[in-house]
């Protein structure tokens, strides 16, 4: 069976994830919808998620039969797939539940990858939104208590690659 999956690729966008959601009414084909930058990406209770260029800002719309209590564990499985990938690029990091990834850097616990799962109804389904928000190659303000893959490393991390080997990863495991 041929694999129908959809990547569609932005410079710009307000939030993938309202994006992924406006185009998913139109579409019943799973989809990733990917940003270079998101002008006003957000969290879990609408907390905004400053999404410069070099970050990894990506929504999986999946197709599952879930129920609402589900999506506990699909937060879960998506942060598991995260630090999958984080670990095999040399990455330490730990799951906040239900929703963060943090990193211990110079002495203190920073944020380092926000999850956000969403559902909708359709039909005798449900669409499943999987977002994620990783900081890859950008630079972290201090303020905002977190940090950077390359700020870690000291190294850049190809973010085409990483955007793919994330999306794989969270395929697999949802």
């Amino acid at each position: 069976m041929e694999d129908k999956f959809l990547h569609i690729k932005l410079d710009e966008v307000s939030s993938t994830q309202d994006y992924a959601r406006e185009l998913a009414r139109m579409i019943d084909n799973e989809f990733c919808v990917s940003a270079a930058t998101q002008t006003a990406g957000y969290g879990r209770r609408g907390t905004k998620w400053f999404s410069p260029p070099g970050g990894i800002y990506l929504t999986l719309c999946l197709n599952r039969e879930v129920k609402d209590n589900d999506i506990p564990s699909i937060s879960i499985k998506a942060a598991f797939a995260v630090k999958e990938y984080l670990k095999s690029k040399g990455v330490r990091c730990e799951i906040k539940h239900p929703n963060d990834i943090m990193v211990k850097f110079k002495g203190k616990k920073r944020k380092i990858c926000g999850i956000l799962c969403q559902t909708s109804p359709k039909k005798n389904f449900r669409k499943i939104f999987v977002g994620v928000g990783l900081n890859l190659n950008n630079k972290s303000p201090l303020s905002c208590q977190a940090v950077s893959v390359f700020e870690i490393l000291k190294k850049k991390t190809d973010e085409k690659d990483a955007e793919r080997e994330i999306t794989n990863l969270l395929r697999e495991a949802i």
